[in-house]
């Protein structure tokens, strides 16, 4: 591995690997029990990613037909807003055998500092470096030339970021052959039965919806931002109470900054007629909430995170099915079961919703993400 960038590297003969290679899947299956012993939970949740199990589970993923091989040489372009987000792409990419290039995000945080050091000294160690040789993370400026020379050579792209970012990115000069994947702005929900809030104890919902929504500062593309309430207007108007009140004691202490820029988003959605009247909060609370009448793109993309919550309620659950679009992620759920969720989804034709999960298994990451299958992507198929 190497932390600074060195243009000349990515011209020299690089190496591949089967993919799925024993020597690959030990690695990560070493690196994942080294993270299981650390005291952060994300690097933990990394950790149990790379369970033997999951590893199994996420290998199904690829279709069983066929002579599968790496596809070459991969860029990612890191996000900046998801600390470790770009290792759960990385790592794939390294055990479908490919050469992997990653910029990471110009600012360092403790858990990326934490699974750099991790990797440095497996990498040190003979039986890991087989592997680890082919991964490189580096830092760099967006608009130096080698980046841009080095995203030109490659065989497939991975770039996230803001539609603007991904609009700039695209731009940049590729082989006609190179794949590129797109991660851009996304917006998701949770669907919440006003009933079953109503019915169920708080122990079932309300721990599940802290993790979803107020780790990684709701930046995540999969942190809930929306909550759509199903039932009628009085089963929403007490289960909304009820919700809050079992929230608010876990809700975070959000620094001063955080607050004046959650309110000058309210103010900005409120001058522009997307928030009702009274949709202002306290913006002491550890969330502040907004109701909408329908779901908007303007909502979606003036949408801060940092604990602002748009409520919007609805009297059946098909009346959202013509405002979802592909903007809508994720949606996490209380009251149904997954499997009613995914019919309807797929009965109604939606835009949008590639993940349907339950709450509290928002920011669980799957190699089936976007509406993508990973694996398949980072590898090129040979028929039998």
């Amino acid at each position: 591995m190497q932390w600074r960038f060195n243009p000349a590297d990515w011209q020299q003969p690089f190496s591949l690997a089967a993919p799925l290679a024993v020597e690959s899947t030990e690695t990560l299956t070493v690196l994942g029990q080294q993270l299981l012993q650390q005291s952060s939970p994300t690097l933990k949740a990394l950790g149990f990613w790379l369970r033997p199990a999951n590893l199994q589970a996420m290998a199904h993923t690829l279709p069983p037909h066929g002579h599968w091989r790496p596809r070459g040489q991969v860029l990612q372009i890191a996000p900046a807003n998801v600390d470790l987000l770009f290792i759960y792409v990385a790592l794939l990419a390294l055990w479908m055998g490919n050469h992997c290039w990653v910029r990471l995000a110009s600012q360092q945080g403790e858990d990326e500092a934490v699974l750099i050091a991790l990797l440095e000294q497996l990498s040190q160690q003979p039986e890991h470096q087989s592997c680890l040789t082919r991964l490189h993370l580096f830092r760099s400026e967006h608009n130096e030339p080698a980046l841009q020379a080095l995203a030109a050579a490659v065989d497939m792209r991975v770039f996230w970021g803001s539609d603007a970012s991904l609009a700039r990115l695209s731009q940049w000069p590729k082989s006609a052959h190179c794949q590129e994947l797109l991660m851009g702005h996304k917006h998701s929900l949770a669907l919440l039965k006003a009933e079953a809030i109503l019915q169920q104890p708080a122990e079932h919902w309300a721990a599940a919806f802290i993790r979803d929504a107020f780790s990684l500062q709701q930046q995540a593309c999969s942190s809930p931002r929306t909550l759509v309430w199903v039932g009628t207007k009085e089963q929403v108007s007490e289960a909304q109470q009820h919700f809050w009140q079992a929230i608010s004691p876990a809700a975070p202490a959000w620094p001063e900054a955080a607050l004046l820029e959650r309110e000058l988003a309210c103010q900005r959605l409120a001058l522009e007629g997307l928030l009702e009247a009274d949709a202002a909060a306290d913006p002491q609370l550890g969330w502040q909430r907004c109701r909408v009448q329908c779901l908007s793109d303007a909502q979606q993309q003036l949408h801060p995170g940092l604990g602002l919550f748009y409520e919007l309620s609805l009297q059946q659950l098909d009346e959202l099915a013509t405002q979802l679009a592909p903007v809508h992620q994720s949606a996490t759920f209380f009251g149904w079961q997954r499997e009613e969720l995914v019919n309807w989804a797929v009965n109604h034709r939606v835009m949008g919703l590639d993940r349907i999960e339950p709450m509290g298994e928002a920011l669980r990451f799957h190699p089936i993400w976007d509406g993508e299958a990973l694996l398949p992507r980072l590898g090129r198929l040979l028929r039998a």
